[in-house]
């Protein structure tokens, strides 16, 4: 059997260590990157018919940016919610 290996961000799977490791590193997921999906300005709003909906910026900046000016991190709790 394969190994496979698993972003620890994501969740994203894996069969070469190397695409792994580099996936991490830029993975939208990883805090180090700075990016919108771990800013607390970032937010998820459903469309009224709550089949679907889109990413928003409170400060509206374009979205998926890394080390934005006005990112703030978000906090994790010890389960790993935010």
């Amino acid at each position: 059997m394969k190994n496979s290996f698993i972003c620890e961000y994501c969740g994203e799977t894996f069969f070469a260590r190397g695409l792994a490791q580099a996936h991490e590193a830029a993975c939208d997921h990883n805090p180090q990157t700075q990016s919108c999906c771990t800013c607390r300005r970032w937010w998820w709003q459903e469309n009224d018919d709550g089949d679907d909906g889109e990413s928003r910026c409170e400060l509206g900046l374009a979205l998926h940016q890394r080390r934005c000016c006005g990112y703030l991190k978000k906090e994790i709790n010890a389960a790993g919610l935010n």
